[in-house]
């Protein structure tokens, strides 16, 4: 039973980085202009529920993914977040490195190893993207 219950959550994490990888075209060649707050707002009310091509892989995980598959990520930030913040910071190719790693880790060892942290009356295993990069910018 144990083998099998490894062999699917490596399917799911595999799974999860094809999609990622099928979907990456779609933000390298996204509009990279910034949008206004009021039209950002408006963008969101009038796209809540619909698939465009111009918008990120990160941007379909969130909206639709996340929401359908709950949020049961037992790491803070949440894996979706976490890809957020190392794209924004680190770039296209970084930011896919450390979220494919984040994605191996999570749920695993880094749950019993990593400090807890307290959110909303549920304890998370503490894993910002911070603790991630510090040695590279000891360089």
């Amino acid at each position: 039973m144990l083998l099998f219950a490894r062999r699917m959550t490596h399917l799911r994490i595999f799974t999860t980085l094809v999609v990622f990888v099928l979907l990456l075209p779609p933000l390298v060649q996204a509009d990279q202009t910034p949008i206004a707050p009021a039209a950002a707002a408006d963008d969101r009310l009038t796209t809540k529920h619909t698939l465009r091509p111009d918008r990120s892989p990160l941007r379909v995980l969130l909206d639709f993914v996340s929401r359908a598959d709950g949020e049961r990520c037992p790491m803070y930030p949440t894996c979706s977040h976490y890809a957020r913040q190392a794209f924004a910071e680190k770039g296209l190719l970084t930011g896919w490195v450390l979220t494919s790693d984040r994605l191996l880790r999570c749920g695993r060892d880094e749950t019993r190893l990593a400090p807890k942290v307290r959110i909303d009356g549920a304890v998370h295993a503490h894993d910002p993207l911070s603790a991630n990069i510090f040695w590279w910018d000891n360089r």
